[in-house]
């Protein structure tokens, strides 16, 4: 079976998205940090960048 040529773009589009996807690895956006206990009072309500943490995926970021 042939393999198909991998694509820059998926087949169904969001509008307004039409440029080919970038592949990045995540550390190309922030510092990823593992095993390491980041406490609240260590963290801030405001900044361009939010923060992240498991119990925080799907709400809003520390």
């Amino acid at each position: 079976m042939d393999k198909k040529p991998e694509r820059l773009m998926p087949e169904v589009r969001f509008k307004g998205f039409t440029d080919d996807w970038e592949q990045h690895k995540l550390g190309d956006f922030g510092n990823v940090q593992m095993n390491k206990r980041i406490f609240k009072s260590q963290t801030l309500d405001s900044g361009d960048v939010p923060f992240y943490k498991i119990g925080t995926f799907g709400k809003k970021a520390d």
